[in-house]
This record gives C-alpha cells, sequence and structure tokens, in this order.
C-alpha cells in the first residue's frame, strides 16, 4: 500500500504466495533430491535463493523512487496515471519474483533438518525449528510497529526500506550460519535420478501428489482448508 498498488491489485500480491508454493516449492524440491553439487543437495538452493531473495527485498521498497528517477530523467510526470501503473506492477512484479525466489530456501532449511540429523533427532530439531519461525515471526511483526526511520534512519526514510534492511540482514546472517554448521555430504544419483526437463518434473510432482499416502493427503486436506479461510482475512485486512 505505501507503495501506491492499488486494491484491487492487491489480491494478486496475496496470490503469490500459495501460487508459488503450490507449484514452484514440489518443482524445487525435485530439483535438490537430484543435485549432485559438492556442497550437497540442499546448500545451493539455499544460497541461491536466498541472494536472490534478498535482492528483491533490497528492491521492492525502491521501486517508487528508481521509477520516479527515470520518469523525471525523461522529462516526464512522475505522479502522473503512468507513472503510477508502472509504480504497482513493478511492485507486483518484486513481490512475485520474491515469492519464487524464497521457495529454495523454506524447502531446502525443512530438508536439511531431514537430511543431517539422524532419525532419533528429526522430530526435535523439527520442534525447535518450528519453534524458531513462530518467535522469528513475532519478533518481526512487532518490528513493524517500532518507527526504524526515526530511530534508525541510516536503514533509510520509509518504514518498509527499513524493515528490509533489517530481513535482509537477518537472513543472510542465519542462513550462512546453517550452510556452515550443517554437514551434507555429495549425492551421487542413478541414471534415472537424473532424469531433466520441466515437463517430466512437473510429471512426477503430479504422479507423487496422486500416490501419496491416505495420511498425507488427509493433512494437505486440512492446509486447504485452513488456508481457504486465512487467505481472505489476509486480503481484506490490508485493504
Amino acid at each position: 500500500m505505501s507503495l501506491n498498488v492499488p486494491t484491487h491489485l492487491v489480491s494478486l500480491v496475496w496470490l503469490a504466495g500459495p501460487l508459488c508454493g503450490a507449484i514452484v516449492q514440489p518443482y524445487i524440491g525435485i530439483l535438490s533430491d537430484r543435485c549432485e553439487h559438492p556442497l550437497g543437495r540442499r546448500r545451493p538452493f539455499i544460497i541461491a535463493g536466498t541472494i536472490a531473495t534478498i535482492i528483491c527485498m533490497l528492491g521492492l521498497p525502491w521501486t517508487t523512487d528508481i521509477i520516479t528517477f527515470l520518469f523525471g530523467l525523461g522529462g516526464y510526470d512522475p505522479c502522473g496515471n503512468v507513472a503510477i501503473i508502472i509504480k504497482g506492477l513493478a511492485a507486483i512484479a518484486w513481490v512475485w519474483a520474491l515469492n519464487v525466489s524464497i521457495q529454495p530456501v523454506q524447502g531446502g532449511l525443512r530438508s536439511i533438518i531431514v537430511d543431517c540429523c539422524p532419525p532419533k533427532q528429526q522430530v526435535e530439531a523439527s520442534a525447535y525449528a518450528s519453534c524458531a519461525t513462530c518467535v522469528g515471526s513475532i519478533i518481526g511483526y512487532a518490528s513493524g510497529y517500532l518507527a526504524i526511520p526515526r530511530y534508525m534512519p541510516w536503514f533509510g526514510d520509509t518504514q518498509l526500506k527499513g524493515l528490509d534492511l533489517v530481513a535482509s540482514i537477518l537472513l543472510g546472517s542465519t542462513v550462512a550460519i546453517t550452510c556452515i554448521v550443517a554437514k551434507e555430504k555429495q549425492y551421487i544419483g542413478d541414471d534415472v535420478s537424473r532424469k531433466s526437463g520441466i515437463l517430466a518434473t512437473f510429471k512426477e510432482v503430479y504422479k507423487r501428489a496422486r500416490t501419496m499416502p491416505k495420511a498425507i493427503r488427509k493433512v494437505c486436506l486440512v492446509q486447504f482448508f485452513a488456508w481457504l479461510g486465512w487467505f481472505p482475512f489476509l486480503f481484506y485486512i490490508t485493504t
């Protein structure tokens, strides 16, 4: 909203997260399962996704400034209807790019727990990660209440710039610690696991979705109805 995105386009912004999670994350997950990089199966995707996510987070709050500068440089009205539409579309594009780039980070960090922890510690590690995520979310949302431009003006002249810079620093540092501490071994697959191609990968995603165990299918059903109720709340509370 602070980037002057029209309210009727905010729904496109909120649609990015669930859609990217449903399509991009399974695709990235299968690619990482087959990855034979010396750093391991998960770390290359986590590192690349983190870099892309930080770029998107830092680019998003500067959208208005960049487009205003370019329009002024070209002699056009930076506050006209065309400029406002371009600013809104650019902001939506940044958010979609952010949601795509963060998928390998989220999926990789969940998978690395299973890959690196012995079976006896996987439940404990997953529980610890969930608690850390919840505490981080609480602190993150609470930090939005602080007037960052007032107390830390070097972080930017708007609240969004300050929050995105703080988030970028925290994300980069914590992911760096995880990638250094987590010990992954190089995976060597067979000829079957080396099959590539976008269409073949999505066919495998569809096949696995149809053949998943009934217990997992019930969990997915619960998640579906949970998000069906949560999504309108997220949309209307911001508009």
